[in-house]
């Protein structure tokens, strides 16, 4: 990674690789990369015994795969930054960047862990809002983070706090990919996103799968109302809201977290009739499959734990046929009374109690 320098205009160097390799130019706050082309900018030069080279450097991320050159030859990259416009003040309480409207906080530790917080001001176009964290105010908040932790003997953790308005359904969140990669070097490192409308918390194992797998220089995390669902999904949701949870890096998703738990909250209104211990969040299958996830309601919004990322679905347990109260999932019965409830083999003592402890009798079983 190659940062622009505050103290003059343009910045240029020379840096040897020896592996496949992976040209990330950041330029720091109020610099911008030259993109390379006739009329100068950035490129990189290769130089073997047969043969010589420059190619330019037209985009922030750039690979090199050596099998494509010739054994034993050298590669030289030539960055060139511009100055864009100067960075100016911070604000009480913690540090700020004027061109993103970011505020890092300091550390504050609780029981095992110590979190800095990173506030994002509102940018909201229609009902999505946007939020995009510099490499230079994540990097802050993860060294303030990790050696405040180190001192501590606590984990580390970062939030970024979004701040939304009473339009918003979809909330997109940019992050740096290097900045993301130093946090999870770190034992036990989380990372959670926070909103009014949405949050998502990644445990110390999905932070880091989170981290090996980025390809680009950032990592975008959103959710959002989920659309272009085909027939069979659209047949099995009916009226229940339905959601996409995505991460993506350098134009690829992320779905798999390697074990690691995410846990997901929604802003979610009750419907009228329906109980806080009725609703049940499900992972829509292409094929219009319901699959159960873990759930609970508080403050308004909907949580779920899951391990992959996808379309899910905010609806009751009687979509699975089942909608006792007493009835939770992971329990050994649940399938069992789900698929007895959906067959109208057994109807419960009440429409929302199962009694799952209780005693039949002969002329219940029969």
């Amino acid at each position: 990674v190659v940062k622009a320098d505050s103290s003059v205009e343009k910045l240029t160097g020379t840096y040897t690789m020896t592996g496949d390799t992976t040209i990330r130019l950041v330029p720091e706050d109020g610099y911008k990369m030259v993109k390379g082309s006739s009329s100068g900018g950035s490129y990189y030069t290769y130089t073997s015994d047969s043969e010589t080279g420059y190619v330019y450097i037209t985009s922030a991320d750039t690979k090199i795969t050596l099998a494509d050159y010739t054994n034993g030859t050298t590669f030289k990259v030539h960055p060139v930054f511009e100055k864009t416009s100067s960075s100016s003040g911070g604000s009480s309480g913690g540090s700020s960047s004027s061109s993103d409207k970011v505020t890092v906080e300091e550390p504050s530790t609780s029981g095992g862990t110590t979190t800095v917080e990173v506030k994002v001001e509102n940018k909201t176009s229609g009902s999505t809002t946007s939020a995009t964290v510099s490499k230079k105010d994540m990097d802050k908040a993860v060294d303030s983070a990790v050696e405040a932790a180190a001192k501590a003997g606590t984990a580390p953790a970062i939030e970024v706090k979004v701040e939304t308005t009473d339009k918003t359904t979809a909330v997109n969140v940019s992050l740096p990919a290097k900045s993301l990669e130093t946090l999870s070097a770190a034992e036990g490192a989380t990372l959670s996103i926070t909103s009014d409308v949405a949050d998502v918390v990644l445990d110390s194992e999905s932070t880091a799968a989170l981290a090996e797998q980025a390809t680009g220089s950032t990592v975008t995390v959103a959710v959002k109302p989920a659309t272009g669902l085909n027939s069979a999904q659209k047949e099995a949701v009916e009226d229940a809201t339905v959601i996409d949870v995505s991460v993506t890096s350098g134009g690829k998703q992320i779905t798999d977290f390697g074990g690691g738990v995410l846990a997901v909250s929604v802003k979610y209104a009750l419907p009228d009739g329906v109980s806080s211990a009725e609703v049940q969040v499900f992972y829509l299958t292409d094929g219009g499959a319901l699959e159960a996830h873990e759930t609970s309601y508080s403050g308004g919004k909907v949580t779920f734990t899951t391990t992959h990322l996808s379309k899910y679905v905010i609806g009751t347990k009687s979509m699975m046929g089942i909608s006792f109260e007493d009835v939770l999932l992971g329990q050994y019965y649940y399938d069992a009374v789900a698929w007895a409830a959906k067959s109208k083999i057994t109807a419960g003592v009440t429409a929302t109690m199962f009694a799952p402890d209780k005693t039949c009798t002969r002329a219940e079983i029969v």
